[in-house]
């Protein structure tokens, strides 16, 4: 009957849904084969042409990071030439990849901003390669070279990164600050120098300092110098002077020729005002220490003309405002009394020649 039947075996469906879950379970070899490689089941197998393409693509972009990876980091050399005050302090730097290309400060503004060349002629002259690693540009509708304002050359994305940084020559001759696309050999170039007293603003810039803004900065900065050298004589001011002073603004603390050399970040800084903020803060320490200090104290003169005496009458030659020295013998006193009456010792050193030119006659 219909009830033996049933319990005799499994019936008909419940056989079926076994061999569905059985071939789920465990697919065939080939089945694991097209799993493992991505594609569909209903997909043709890759020809062998397209295979070979596919491998050469992989080894060239293998290769590439390679190279990426074992490019030395660019060297700054320092040199010094004869003739012209360009070569006089000026870095240059060459990057020792394959290409062998070579990159240094312009101060002035090049040629390439003047004329304005547009880009497609630039590629024409370039040839369609990239001016660093020499990849082809791509040319379609959405071209994706970038320019480089720094040096004027178009670079393929992978020497171009869309990084900005202030051109020297608009720092230098504008005071303008603004930032621009570099290439990557650029921007590498500019981050090594940016910290490096290069500049010589008086050749540069005649009359300078002829901005309010530097005026301030070269009057601090000429303070910084007399107030460094005077505490430096003492064991606790040198203490003082190794604690403020860094490696990137050691510059910054001398006096002489050097108070007219400025890094790239001095000038930014000097634009929107951190620098005077940084001079005001070191002078704040040096100066309080110089007033606090017995030893520094002690070494403070008495004008010579006025011979004003008492705790706050001392002279220190940091204090340019007020103080001035004598043109002769080099003594400190006030500005106001040296341009009233002349210097006693002088009066003094001139008579006493004065004798002796009489006794020898």
């Amino acid at each position: 009957g219909p009830g033996s039947s049933s319990g005799s075996g499994p019936s008909q469906s419940s056989v079926l849904d076994a061999k569905k879950t059985q071939q789920f379970r465990s697919p065939s070899p080939e089945q694991q084969r097209w799993r493992r490689r991505g594609l569909g089941f209903d997909e043709k197998e890759p020809e062998p042409e397209q295979q070979e393409q596919q491998q050469d693509r992989k080894q060239q972009q293998e290769k590439q990071q390679q190279q990426k990876q074992q490019r030395p980091v660019p060297v700054v050399k320092f040199y010094r030439t004869e003739g012209t005050f360009e070569g006089r302090l000026r870095a240059r730097m060459r990057n020792l990849d394959r290409t062998g290309s070579t990159i240094s400060l312009t101060v002035h503004q090049p040629p390439h901003e003047t004329k304005g060349k547009r880009e497609r002629a630039m590629f024409h002259d370039q040839n369609g390669l990239c001016k660093q690693c020499s990849s082809k540009l791509p040319t379609g509708i959405f071209d994706s070279w970038f320019r480089c304002r720094y040096t004027g050359s178009l670079y393929c994305d992978s020497c171009h990164s869309d990084a900005k940084r202030p051109m020297p020559w608009r720092l230098v001759h504008d005071y303008d600050a603004r930032l621009s696309y570099v290439c990557t050999f650029a921007q590498q170039y500019l981050d090594s120098i940016a910290c490096v007293p290069l500049l010589s603003m008086d050749r540069l810039r005649p009359g300078f300092p002829d901005e309010s803004r530097f005026k301030s900065i070269h009057r601090l900065r000429k303070r910084l110098a007399i107030t460094a050298a005077f505490i430096s004589k003492c064991v606790s001011g040198s203490d003082l002077l190794k604690t403020i002073t860094t490696a990137d603004r050691a510059h910054l603390y001398q006096g002489g020729d050097m108070l007219y050399m400025y890094s790239l970040r001095d000038l930014v800084h000097g634009i929107d005002g951190r620098l005077a903020r940084y001079l005001k803060g070191v002078l704040w320490k040096t100066e309080g220490h110089a007033m606090a200090c017995d030893r520094c104290k002690g070494r403070g003169a008495v004008c010579g003309i006025c011979n004003e005496m008492g705790e706050g009458k001392l002279l220190f030659p940091f204090d340019i405002d007020n103080v001035a020295r004598c043109p002769g013998c080099r003594c400190l006193v006030h500005s106001k009394c040296i341009s009233e009456k002349p210097c006693p010792r002088c009066a003094a050193v001139e008579e006493q020649y004065a004798r002796r030119q009489q006794q020898r006659l």
